[in-house]
């Protein structure tokens, strides 16, 4: 773990000395204003500047959507909209709404083994690896982030597959759980293979074309790092973060179904043990995962009402989908000096948005989504909303 620290710092040394290029040619994603309510944003706005100076960071934004329109903006130092970073953790979200997109296609099953793909190098218990497993942490791989190999641009996703086989299990398959990039990159390789196409291209055709991200990339390199590659700005990836609202839509596009949305964000460790988190020296070493995805606070159900996916370098993404909001906090830091503020901040937007009293009438606004269907959306009291998808050859719908 110093090691990785160290490694931290000397990314942010360079960061600090050297310019970062922002894309000049990007179309900011468009959010409407929010309109549905007049919310009090006075404990957020002074949330996230405490947050920066408490952690001495000159440089910061925030973005905050509630029911697909922009309730807060927020910027710092030489942050703007089109402010592109490394978000490395953050990464593990897109990865897992390409691997849940080839789920759903019928290309990849998530209780598929390792060895269906990739038989060569994996046999025995490691063999048995499946890519539920992979994308929750519970592969049985070694946890932590400081492996040559996930950076090695030399080689190709495969060859990284390879490599990464040589390394001995912690524990058969299933039975901890140990948060690192190792097994997401096996998965990913595993993807190119179940599909025909390089990770590189997926990207493109599912995530980046129907969401229309322009300066999100994980680089010009053939061994992408799955779970930590990607930069990108707060605008890009808030649509991101608003399709996983509208059940998987953005647009006319849908690019995940509601079954997939739905099993993302289950508890995918299955009451293992948990070996290593991020969280531990936080006090929160017993939040749990879905795919790709961090159960940050949880119904009594089960359910999970806000998940996340925060990054090494502070970058903080999270939705709340019995709010319908969802927040971006970008820096470029050592997470630990901001956790605490991050949590301060998604606490804060909660209060704003339960504290608000919206007398707005309900009203409906009804959008395509592909080809036969519409999503109508019901605006109703206190900002609330909710969306019902339509057969546009049926006379019914059916909740969404």
């Amino acid at each position: 773990m110093n090691d990785c620290f160290a490694l931290i710092r000397l990314i942010i040394a360079l960061a600090t000395c050297c310019s970062w290029s922002q894309n000049a040619d990007a179309q900011l994603i468009h959010f409407p204003p929010q309109t549905n309510c007049v919310y009090d944003l006075t404990g957020l706005t002074q949330t996230f500047t405490d947050t920066l100076a408490q952690a001495g960071i000159a440089n910061g934004s925030l973005l905050i959507l509630k029911n697909g329109q922009k309730l807060h903006e927020q910027y710092a130092g030489t942050y703007s909209a089109t402010t592109v970073r490394p978000i490395a953790s953050g990464t593990k979200w897109l990865g897992a709404v390409l691997i849940m997109s080839l789920v759903d296609d019928g290309l990849m099953n998530l209780d598929d083994p390792v060895s269906k793909y990739l038989a060569q190098y994996y046999t025995g218990l490691k063999g048995a690896m499946t890519i539920r497993q992979m994308f929750s942490h519970t592969s049985g791989l070694p946890g932590g982030l400081d492996y040559p190999v996930l950076n090695d641009d030399t080689i190709t996703l495969q060859q990284a597959a390879q490599i990464i086989s040589t390394n001995e299990l912690i524990a058969p398959p299933g039975t901890v759980f140990c948060y690192g990039g190792l097994s997401m990159q096996v998965a990913g390789a595993c993807a190119e293979i179940a599909s025909g196409m390089s990770w590189s291209n997926l990207f493109q055709l599912r995530l980046k074309q129907p969401l229309g991200l322009t300066v999100t990339t994980y680089g010009n390199t053939r061994n992408p790092r799955i779970a930590g590659g990607v930069s990108t700005t707060i605008y890009e990836y808030a649509a991101v973060l608003q399709m996983l609202l509208n059940n998987g839509v953005w647009g006319t596009n849908r690019v995940l179904s509601a079954n997939a949305l739905r099993e993302m964000q289950k508890d995918q460790t299955g009451g293992a043990p948990i070996l290593c988190s991020p969280f531990t020296q936080f006090g929160e070493g017993d939040k749990r995962y879905g795919i790709g995805e961090w159960r940050d606070i949880v119904a009594t159900d089960g359910a999970a009402i806000q998940l996340s996916s925060i990054g090494v370098f502070g970058f903080s993404p999270w939705i709340d989908v019995r709010r319908q909001a969802a927040g971006v906090f970008m820096v470029f830091d050592n997470y630990t000096n901001v956790f605490s503020g991050v949590e301060n901040i998604e606490a804060a937007a909660r209060n704003a948005i339960d504290s608000t009293p919206c007398t707005s009438p309900p009203r409906l606004e009804i959008e395509p989504a592909g080809v036969g269907t519409n999503v109508v959306t019901i605006n109703g009291a206190r900002g609330h909303s909710y969306r019902l998808e339509f057969l546009r050859t049926l006379p019914r719908g059916r909740i969404r």
